[in-house]
Parts: structure tokens; sequence; C-alpha cells
């Protein structure tokens, strides 16, 4: 359920629908209702989502590797639906392994980390990244939540507004973005 509500959020509304689709036959009530209510989409209409914030119109384009990942990612959520974090991680590690720098299996990983509190783990992994510059929203988020949570206060008020400068409409960061200010008492 979770995960479909951030995909929607990205503006992957099809990939939301499947994640909602999975929770309602798990039996979980909201889902079915959202699956039923937002899935009505055609094809054209989802590939044309706007991206999250951005506000303008993009094309998808689905990779093999994106076809693989969406059958791993359901293998790793059914694990971590079960509780087997530990399952779930080694399985997005492999997937890393044969692809490397897949933004969707980052993302996820990168989720699971900041979930368990594995703060370091995300810090380490996305800030020595090849081009933290290029880095996705999402996935600057998931670091700039990290580096909050380690007291990493201004290497967070960055991130948080380079995702701003992206997507000035993202209300998770900016609600984050004045956290983090107020944590590290700058009151301007």
């Amino acid at each position: 359920r979770n995960r479909g509500i951030t995909k929607e959020m990205e503006g992957d509304l099809k990939g939301a629908c499947s994640d909602w689709k999975i929770a309602a036959s798990l039996g979980q009530e909201g889902p079915q209702q959202w699956a039923s209510t937002q899935c009505k989409w055609n094809i054209l209409s989802i590939d044309m989502t706007p991206g999250f914030g951005s506000g303008s119109p993009r094309k998808k384009t689905k990779t093999i590797n994106d076809v693989l990942f969406q059958k791993e990612l359901k293998i790793a959520q059914a694990l971590i639906e079960s509780s087997d974090f530990a399952s779930a991680e080694e399985h997005l590690k492999r997937f890393l392994q044969k692809v490397p720098r897949h933004e969707g299996a980052l993302f996820e990983l990168t989720q699971l980390w900041n979930r368990q509190q594995g703060y370091q783990q995300t810090i380490a992994l996305l800030a020595s990244s090849d081009s933290p510059e290029k880095m996705s929203p999402a996935l600057t988020f998931n670091l700039a939540s990290a580096f909050e949570s380690e007291g990493f206060l201004s290497d967070a008020i960055f991130a948080y507004q380079k995702i701003l400068a992206i997507e000035p409409d993202n209300h998770s960061a900016l609600c984050n973005l004045s956290n983090s200010y107020r944590k590290n008492n700058e009151f301007d």
C-alpha cells in the first residue's frame, strides 16, 4: 500500500495500481478502493503522467532491466510484507549486482534501510555515488532523511533544497527542510 502511494506521488500510476492490487489481494480495504477508482486509466494517460512534482509530462520507456526489476520488486515486497527484511535486502542487493545503479532498486533498498534506521548505509551508498548531482529527487529525499536522522543537518538542508529546486511543490521535502532548520537552530 505505501509503495503504491509513493509510486503515485512519483507519477508512476501504473506501478501504483499494481501495488494497490497486490495489497487489495492481501485483504487491505484502502488499496482495494484506490485501485478501483484510480486504476481505470488507459495506458496512454499513464505513460504521460507528469513526474513527481515536475509539472511536465514525460514519456516513460521500459527497458528490459525495468521489466526484470518489476518482477524482482514484487519478490522483495512479499519478503517485506512477511517481515523478512534481511532477505528483501539481499534480494535487492543481488539485483543491484546485476544492474548497478538501477534507480528503482536503489530507492527501494535505501528506503528499506531508512525504515530500519540503517541511515549510515544509505549515506554510504548514495553520498559516495559517482554522480550525486544527477540523483533523482526520490533518491535525494532518502539521502536527506538519512542525513537528518544521523544529525548531519547542513547536509540534510542542502539535499532538501536541491529537491525543492527541482520540485518546488514537494511538501514532504519542504516540511523536512523546515524541521532540519529548526533542529539546526537556523531561524532566518
